[in-house]
């Protein structure tokens, strides 16, 4: 019996409690939310994980243990009144990318100035794994990049291609949908040059925003505590990407920014499209509204239940649901599709990817009524909707067992794996990864001889 036990016990993975470390963006109760079940797996099997977060003033820590820095003497950077104003009022490019971003570093800078002690506590306490929001969280990148510990990229969204490029995934850019679709022309046909082009500047602009711009704002932010912070570096040397975005279902393109009800307040919303939302729920009499609702205390007709938070999984999964109402932020349109819900979704932040899209731009009472009837009296929706159900669901590995798994297994490694693990062009220079070289050189040559 004893040599029969031996290559047995040999063969299980045993991870022992690991102290993991979640660094969010500021306020980042949404972008958190997003890996609540991976983070709640690894809870149940035994690791200790932490949350970072700055909360202006707090936020709730999700039952992990608090690390949370309550900025009590500064307002929350991502509720200006110009970004609310933006949001209904302009459309979300790439080269908007930057504002959250120097959100982000501004939140930054506020806690290295005032509360370093409790920046300097989370760069000593020693973490066995850091992952870190790939969105926003200056200070997250600060912690991870002097602590000790490897970190992960933990993106709440698709990898867009600038950061593809960053960590080498090969995302051919000219034959993949803008990440930035503008609402009014979400369509995506390779076929033609216009196209093509279009997705080739957006990469080339993603590139200098994401890339260079918003890393250079991030390295002034973080000078005080890094000598020389670099965006590039910081994403190369990630031990590991895990992304919430189900690419199965819709493969590796346009981004999904799922921002919820923390960027939308309802209270600072203009008049007009408030009106406009309000008239269309009042008009809907023959059905129920619950409405997740933020803004100023008012009287609404008795079919209109207003709360400041409800549970949205519950609702979506109540069999009296008929129709759902959002902007399309990420974990809406998952719960939506895993629940059969038609949906309509108008973006606000981002373009959101999937669904019945309404624009912003054309938000009157009579047009939201008209596209609520719609899906409301067409039983297509309704079939699309589980039939979308049942692609979602069908998949080779739950994706929380895989989730689970690659920690578990980066954890065994001491938090990264062995280089040959990771690609080679990770490492290069653009020059070499775009095979820029292969053709210049040539050319050169070429031009050479001829003279």
């Amino acid at each position: 019996m004893f040599p029969l036990l031996l290559p047995v016990i040999a063969s299980l993975d045993i991870v022992h409690g690991a102290k993991i470390l979640v660094a969010s963006m500021p306020q980042g109760r949404s972008h958190t939310g997003s890996f609540m079940a991976l983070i709640s797996k690894l809870k149940y099997d035994g690791h200790q994980v932490f949350l970072y977060m700055e909360a202006y003033p707090d936020e709730m820590n999700f039952g992990l243990e608090d690390r949370i820095l309550r900025i009590k003497n500064h307002t929350n950077p991502f509720a200006d009144d110009k970004f609310q104003t933006f949001l209904w009022q302009d459309d979300y490019g790439v080269t908007n990318q930057r504002l959250p971003f120097f959100y982000g570093a501004g939140s930054c800078e506020t806690v290295l100035k005032e509360h370093r002690d409790h920046f300097n506590q989370m760069v000593e306490e020693k973490f066995d794994l850091i992952l870190t929001d790939t969105l926003f969280a200056a200070c997250a990148y600060g912690i991870a990049t002097l602590n000790q510990a490897h970190h992960v990229l933990m993106s709440s969204t698709h990898i867009e291609s600038a950061t593809g490029s960053m960590r080498a995934y090969g995302i051919n850019f000219v034959l993949t949908p803008r990440h930035y679709m503008p609402v009014d022309d979400t369509e995506f046909k390779p076929s033609y040059f216009r196209y093509r082009l279009a997705s080739t500047l957006e990469w080339i602009e993603n590139f200098v925003i994401n890339g260079i711009i918003v890393g250079e704002r991030m390295k002034i932010a973080l000078a005080p505590v890094v000598s020389s912070f670099c965006f590039f570096e910081y994403h190369k040397t990630a031990s590991a990407t895990l992304t919430d975005m189900p690419t199965d279902l819709i493969g590796p393109f346009p981004r999904t920014n799922d921002v919820s009800g923390t960027v939308i307040n309802w209270g600072q919303i203009p008049k007009a499209q408030f009106e406009a939302v309000l008239g269309t729920l009042s008009s809907l009499t023959d059905y129920r509204i619950v409405w997740a609702y933020n803004g100023r205390e008012m009287k609404m007709k008795s079919h209109i239940y207003a709360l400041k938070w409800i549970p949205q999984v519950d609702v979506l999964f109540d069999n009296r649901t008929v129709l759902f109402f959002s902007h399309g932020g990420l974990k809406s349109v998952k719960e939506a599709t895993c629940s059969s819900v038609p949906s309509i979704f108008m973006p606000m932040f981002a373009e959101q990817g999937y669904g019945e899209v309404f624009s912003k731009h054309n938000l009157t009472t009579e047009n939201l009524t008209a596209v609520m009837k719609r899906v409301l009296e067409n039983k297509r929706f309704t079939s699309n909707a589980a039939r979308m159900t049942m692609l979602f669901n069908d998949k080779v590995i739950h994706p929380l067992k895989h989730g689970v798994h690659y920690v578990n297994r980066l954890l065994k490694y001491g938090g990264r794996m062995p280089e040959f693990f990771y690609p080679r062009a990770i490492t290069r220079d653009y020059l070499s990864y775009l095979n820029l070289d292969i053709f210049i050189i040539p050319l050169i040559i070429v031009i050479g001889i001829s003279y």
